[in-house]
């Protein structure tokens, strides 16, 4: 298991040239990562805050130097010796540290750059990207595209009031075929704002920021641009708005710069264009994002209703419904926004038919399944449950039954997904042992049946000949001091070497090796067109270099052949007091261990590859070797990596000397 060792902080600037907070964290293993913290124009009062300096001498008191220490200081000492890999446990001792309901102490550039960077750490310490980290081992799905288009608000300098307006491809059957259509669109819109001689420079967030004239006039060219490219809106692509919801309690108003001349003193809005008007302009394709914190489905006066937020079509154009129950235990239905709901949005909590009513089983899965609509606390405090019992209840339902309920066509998934990451190098008892080290309880029988059914198997061996030993020389021939000893006590003990060969289409490729017997790692080796002495010197060298073995302590063991026999080889091995060994005539059995290496290199990854040149060959080789060292299971290490084993065998060393 890998432990957090060190915590780094810098301060960095970001895409708008103000200073924010980059967290390297480095693992026991030697893993070591980095998150840089975004901060946005626009904060809400549910965000958590953010710490500056205030010192007016530096970036205009934006320095994030205090931010700095704390990560170095109380939080290094807080998580050094945790293991990243457990997420929600590191987080909550990190708010526990905190001890504010919104980060106030800490603050939450600092928070969050600890808890990303230690989530890049895991995820690179499994060898896998970050979603499927995050994943936890459940399901996941590409998401729908969201493109900004079209800039205002604290965004852009022009008399947009909507900090953002953009489109997502709500109708195309795939990622690839909604991300194509979005970028189509945003393409067009520039050529329709270009045609109307307004400018296409572009805002803090991507966006178009053309000085429009209006709200109305913002959301005809983004409907324009989307039927140009050959799309319908609200069927094709939906516009999407940011309605940025700072510090109000009101839903509407808030999504307005008051600074830009379209709020009155008593912040009444103007009309709005009238596909917004009614019911949210769904039949125009126009949905709202809210951000700046979290949608607040309790603000149901009349300004949200004139966005159709809190309020169906119905209600907005004939009154408000005598409904019952809107409120269902599933959590489709917005909060306390049905009949005699106060301006507040609060109704008789005696009266309520809907979520807060059922048990705690019932509002753990709203709020799991509303858990990327808003903060955790949010729907916590609404529901009249702590965040810490919350995450209670996942840990412990992922303890019982984590794989419970995953069906065959997810688990194949999976399957798949790992089969293809190691190049088809893994049958069913590695795929199913990685499965298990990502979180996948699953049976090894359903992993082989599954694997049968589908065709899906390791590559098959097939039978290598390789002549790379010319024993026929008159050099000095060492002892076989080995004698077959592959299970050294400890590292740097024992090491063999060979060479092999790879054909290219411009000739052959020669390789030499030097293998650690203890952890199996390759601790060096070179390449090179020929079969030179400096082939088997290099890799010994480099070997030598990385290690730095005691002299007199250790063995290096090959065959017969001339480049190990040579006198330069020798010098080598007397110059850093290494003992020469090798192997009995023509028994290839004495170097077992280095032609199981090549068999599985050659299998796993250079059959059937065609390489035109010896630098194509010489990549491929390198990042097999790397992938081996760092990720392959070995069955010899009870299926860890050569890298894992070691790392293991140091934490028993180091607890034992303790």
């Amino acid at each position: 298991m890998s432990e957090i060792q060190k915590l780094e902080a810098l301060e960095i600037l970001d895409s708008r040239g103000n200073p924010t907070v980059a967290v390297t964290v480095t693992l026991s293993n030697g893993i070591k990562t980095t998150a840089k913290i975004p901060s946005g124009a626009s904060t809400g009062k549910l965000e958590a805050a953010e710490l500056r300096d205030g010192d007016k001498t530096r970036y205009g008191g934006k320095g994030v130097l205090k931010a700095c220490a704390y990560v170095e200081g109380e939080m290094h000492d807080a998580v050094r010796g945790m293991d990243p890999n457990e997420q929600e446990v590191l987080d909550d001792r990190l708010c526990s540290l905190d001890g504010t309901p919104n980060k106030s102490r800490l603050r939450a550039n600092a928070i969050l750059g600890v808890s990303l960077a230690a989530a890049h750490a895991a995820a690179l310490d499994k060898g896998i990207p970050l979603y499927a980290h995050l994943a936890l081992g459940s399901d996941y799905v590409l998401p729908t595209p969201m493109l900004n288009v079209l800039n205002g608000g604290r965004h852009a300098d022009n008399s947009v009031d909507f900090q953002e307006f953009m489109i997502s491809p709500i109708g195309a059957p795939s990622f690839r075929d909604g991300l194509r259509a979005a970028v189509e669109t945003f393409h067009t819109l520039r050529s329709v704002l270009q045609l109307k001689t307004y400018s296409t420079a572009v805002g803090d967030e991507g966006g178009f920021a053309p000085e429009l004239q209006s709200n109305e006039e913002a959301i005809k060219f983004v409907l324009e641009a989307i039927q140009k490219a050959g799309y319908k809106p609200g069927e094709d692509i939906a516009i999407m708005r940011d309605l940025t919801l700072p510090s109000q309690n009101v839903a509407l108003t808030n999504c307005f710069n008051s600074g830009k001349g379209n709020v009155d003193e008593e912040r009444k809005t103007r009309p709005l264009h009238a596909g917004v008007q009614a019911g949210g302009g769904t039949a125009s394709g126009v949905w709202p994002e809210p951000s700046g914190g979290s949608p607040q489905p309790w603000s149901c006066g009349a300004e949200a209703r004139e966005l159709g937020q809190g309020a169906s079509r119905g209600e907005v154009e004939g009154g408000e419904r005598q409904g019952r129950g809107h409120g269902g235990a599933d959590g489709d239905q917005s909060l306390a926004c049905g009949a005699c709901a106060g301006d507040d949005g609060a109704r008789h909590p005696g009266k309520s038919h809907g979520i807060l009513c059922k048990g705690l089983e019932v509002r753990y899965a709203f709020i799991e399944r509303h858990g990327r609509i808003w903060p955790i606390c949010v729907p916590c405090r609404v529901l009249g449950v702590s965040v810490s019992g919350f995450h209670q209840h996942r840990a412990r339902r992922g303890r019982i039954a984590p794989r419970r309920h995953l069906s065959d066509a997810a688990l194949l998934a999976h399957i798949r997904a790992v089969y293809a990451e190691h190049r088809g190098a893994y049958g069913w008892p590695r795929i199913w042992r990685e499965l298990i080290k990502r979180g996948i309880r699953v049976g090894k029988q359903r992993v082989q049946r599954l694997m049968q059914k589908h065709g899906i198997r390791a590559r098959s061996k097939r039978r290598f000949r390789v002549v790379t030993t010319d024993s026929r020389h008159d050099l000095p021939i060492a002892p076989n001091l080995l004698k077959r000893n592959f299970t050294p006590a400890g590292p740097n003990a024992a090491w063999t070497g060979d060479i092999t060969y790879l054909a290219t289409e411009e000739g052959w490729l020669f390789l030499a090796v030097v293998i650690d017997l203890f952890s199996r790692k390759v601790v060096g080796w070179s390449m090179r067109p020929d079969m030179h002495r400096s082939l088997v010197i290099d890799a010994l060298e480099m070997g030598l270099f990385q290690r730095r073995p005691p002299k007199g302590q250790m063995i290096f063991h090959s065959d017969r052949g001339s480049q190990y026999a040579s006198e330069d080889f020798r010098g080598v091995l007397d110059q850093h007091g290494v003992q020469a060994s090798m192997s009995r005539k023509g028994n290839c059995w004495d170097n077992a261990v280095t032609e199981t290496l090549f068999g599985s290199l050659k299998v796993e990854r250079l059959h059937g590859e065609r390489f035109e040149t010896i630098r194509q060959a010489k990549d491929a080789v390198l990042g097999w070797l790397l992938w081996y060292n760092r990720q392959r299971m070995h069955s010899t290490l009870n299926y860890l990596s050569p890298l894992e084993f070691e790392n293991h065998w140091e934490k028993q060393s180091s607890r034992a000397a303790a």
